[in-house]
């Protein structure tokens, strides 16, 4: 019996009419991804774990960095974390140009 009701349910769901809320065409699809993605902000501040993950090198590459001075570090508690734009620094201060 509990099978002829889901069974009669779902038959009335799919011959039910509806309004799709979906942009119908793809100009509108871009429109509507844009922005949506300039409203999530980015992320500001990185683990040392994160930065392994999404850069690469090691984690001592990045501790041996900090404690040379030569990238800057935010400390909450016993945690490191990186700022972004300090790292877009790093970067850019050792990119080589042939």
């Amino acid at each position: 019996m509990r099978n002829r009701t889901r069974l009669a349910a779902v038959a009335r769901f799919k011959s039910m009419d509806y309004i799709s809320n979906e942009p119908e065409n793809d100009e509108e699809n871009q429109m509507a991804a844009t922005a949506c993605a300039q409203n999530v902000p980015k992320k500001r501040l990185y683990t040392i774990k994160e930065l392994v993950a999404e850069i690469g090198a090691t984690k001592w590459f990045w501790r041996s960095q900090i404690w040379d001075g030569q990238l800057p570090y935010v400390q909450v508690g016993r945690k490191m974390f990186i700022d972004r734009l300090d790292l877009e620094a790093f970067i850019q201060k050792n990119k080589i140009s042939n």
